[in-house]
């Protein structure tokens, strides 16, 4: 007997390389490279099923009919066959005659909640009914039609399962303020443990690598890592995928003074030689910036005053980058959800106290190169003075406010 199609009113898209269901014609998705993919629909609808089976003898039954009943009242009328050829019978595909809860449900076919199928087949047009097999789905249940600003190239399976998994449950309009908030928080709940995992297992990381380019849901549950921009589309895409949307939800949050900041920990050292008052710690990077400078874990100096340190943990990483020129977030509910950190924020002061210094360069700035201890133009000594050579300045994170966001809706 072949796993049913269920026609799902959401189809999902895997977010790994498409992979064959049943492949070697044994009716089952159990064996290596094959798969019995989850599916999804709204909640408080009637799911369509169709199904496949492999009948000896199936042609010599001129009256055949098949039903199933499933999880929380789900019941498939019995139906004759659209085809038969040979022993292979194709139940077109049913709408069940019940509808599914009106909540968020979370089916998981590798435990006890799967959306369990038990089917039984007749040979004499329905008047009696054998039990055949059982079939076991992951299935998940939106709060309500995910939102038309999801584009269907954005239905991975990883954002319904986030969502439903940790939604499971709750119900309400989509629309409902209340109803929002709640949802919205029990998915954060999965970004707040630091835990995020793909579908299949793999988990999710924010800045492991240092330079990592993705900035996009799909980016990132492609490779596996992203930064902030990627895991805020991945936090408004899950909301969307349950109906749930709001106007100017997307935030950038930049320096007011200053071209960027540093978060969470860095180490000063000393009161600083820039000789800039404003920014008086001074650091040297390595040259060519764009390919010597930032490594895949590190910061490169030739000379620094100010130096990474251990801080605030990110998604799957307990020391991700820290040197930006802004900050990506979500802005719902009258919070700033930060999902790169697990962390919210009631607002920008709060922000704040997260960042260590604000910075200004790379840019050329003169120094004298005994306070650095480099000979910095090559001629032989290191006594030179008001070299001009590329820094970057910084300054500890002052008293006032010095963060300004720009908003749009994602």
């Amino acid at each position: 007997m072949g796993a049913p199609s269920c026609t799902s009113r959401n189809s999902i898209s895997r977010q790994l390389a498409s992979l064959p269901g049943v492949t070697n014609g044994n009716y089952n998705a159990s064996d290596p490279g094959e798969h019995n993919y989850g599916v999804a629909y709204t909640c408080n609808t009637k799911p369509k099923i169709g199904a496949t089976f492999k009948i000896p003898g199936a042609s010599n039954w001129t009256n055949l009919k098949f039903k199933a009943t499933g999880p929380d009242g789900i019941s498939i009328p019995a139906t004759a066959p659209s085809s038969i050829s040979g022993d292979i019978v194709t139940m077109p595909v049913t709408e069940s005659t019940t509808a599914l809860p009106n909540t968020i449900k979370y089916y998981n076919k590798a435990d006890s909640t799967a959306f369990k199928l038990d089917w039984q087949m007749s040979v004499d047009g329905g008047t009696t009914w054998a039990t055949i097999n059982s079939t076991k789905h992951t299935v998940y249940v939106t709060l309500a039609d995910p939102a038309s600003s999801l584009s269907s190239s954005n239905y991975f399976e990883s954002v319904f399962e986030i969502g439903c998994r940790e939604a499971n449950g709750m119900s309400g309009s989509a629309t409902d303020s209340t109803v929002k908030g709640v949802v919205t928080d029990a998915i954060f709940g999965d970004f707040a443990s630091r835990n995020v995992k793909r579908v299949d297992g793999t988990q999710l990381t924010y800045y492991h690598v240092y330079t990592t380019p993705v900035t996009t849901t799909a980016g990132l549950l492609s490779t596996g890592d992203g930064e902030c921009g990627s895991w805020t589309s991945l936090f408004l895409d899950i909301r969307k995928a349950q109906g749930i949307t709001d106007t100017s939800d997307y935030v950038k949050i930049e320096a007011i003074t200053g071209d960027g900041f540093i978060v969470n920990n860095w180490t000063f050292s000393g009161s600083g030689n820039s000789g800039d008052t404003d920014y008086p710690y001074l650091n040297l990077p390595v040259t060519p910036l764009s390919t010597a400078f930032i490594g895949t874990s590190s910061y490169n100096w030739l000379y620094a005053e100010v130096t990474d340190a251990t801080g605030i943990p990110g998604e799957g990483n307990a020391n991700p980058a820290s040197w930006f020129e802004n900050h990506q977030m979500a802005y719902v509910n009258g919070q700033y959800y930060d999902p790169s950190y697990g962390i919210k924020h009631p607002d920008l002061a709060d922000i704040q106290t997260s960042l260590a210094g604000f910075y200004l360069g790379p840019g050329s700035y003169p120094v004298n190169e005994a306070t650095v201890n480099l000979d910095l133009n090559g001629n032989g000594n290191k006594t030179d003075t008001g070299v001009s050579t590329t820094v970057i300045l910084f300054t500890k994170t002052p008293s006032t406010l010095n963060l300004i966001q720009h908003t749009d809706t994602y």
